[in-house]
């Protein structure tokens, strides 16, 4: 850590804000990449909880601190993420992979519609935590990035289900097969990303669409939320569970150790297919 980010090591690692009467504000706190690291989950989780036992709040923002919306889990150490389980080997890792999607995918279950005002990069679960939310906004220079198939580690994050719903097969493939990056602006094209701002009026923009959805019929814009989930199916925590299994027993493997050692040196990995 710089002597720059020490000073926030102190600080809470999620911020809440009330930027008008109806619509709260959640901010990452740990920049410049705001990972999920176990503080951040759980500053997330009482962020959450508080949103929703809060009948004045009608609509929730969320955005990152700093240059980057979230960069998900921190595979520099080549450690899963989160708190290790008393099960052990694959079924162990798993449960560990679904306490740390368990925070985020809460978003699911919000009755609250969300809107991520995603600055700079989401990727990984960075990327899941956006695409869990009713909109997203972005600008010119926003990637959204599941470079997992470069790490030799499955998706997580329910991405399987939720990048095919918003972008369609063939992209998404391509986002979670080859690992392809996407501009904000591509993003806007591509549905991904609701609206494409320059950086300067993000937020504003954000604010603005949530102040919008919490103008609507309070009841009528959290039945309708959940009817369209229910219309196409959404089971982000099935599909969660499925991931976790599947990242588990990727993760042990010989080309997940090259992939995320390939990361850690800048390198372009040599996967043997072990």
């Amino acid at each position: 850590m710089s002597n720059a980010e020490a000073p926030l090591a102190t600080a809470p690692a999620v911020l809440w804000e009330r930027p008008s009467s109806a619509v709260a504000l959640i901010r990452f706190n740990r920049p410049p990449r705001n990972v999920m690291s176990p503080e951040l989950m759980a500053g997330f989780t009482d962020a959450i909880a508080a949103a929703r036992a809060d009948p004045t709040i009608r609509a929730l923002v969320l955005t990152g601190e700093g240059d980057h919306f979230c960069a998900g889990a921190d595979l520099g150490s080549g450690e899963l993420p989160g708190v290790p389980m008393s099960l052990g080997g694959p079924p162990g890792e798993a449960e560990r992979l679904r306490a740390v999607y368990a925070a985020f995918l809460a978003l699911v279950d919000l009755p609250l519609p969300t809107v991520a005002a995603v600055n700079g990069a989401a990727v990984g679960g960075g990327l899941g935590l956006a695409a869990v939310c009713d909109f997203r906004v972005c600008t010119p220079e926003s990637r959204f990035l599941a470079p997992f198939v470069k790490l030799g580690v499955h998706p997580g994050m329910a991405l399987t289900e939720t990048l095919p719903a918003l972008v369609g097969l063939a992209r998404a493939k391509a986002m979670l097969m080859l690992g392809d990056a996407v501009s904000g602006r591509d993003a806007e094209a591509w549905g991904l990303a609701y609206r494409c701002v320059p950086a300067a009026e993000l937020l504003a923009e954000a604010i603005g669409l949530a102040e919008r959805l919490a103008a609507g019929a309070p009841a009528v814009v959290r039945w309708t939320k959940a009817a369209i989930h229910r219309a196409i199916s959404l089971d982000v925590h099935r599909t969660a569970d499925t991931e976790a299994l599947a990242q588990a027993l990727t993760f042990g493997a010989a080309d997940a150790e090259e992939g995320l050692a390939a990361f850690r040196e800048k390198r372009s990995p040599n996967f043997r297919g072990r």
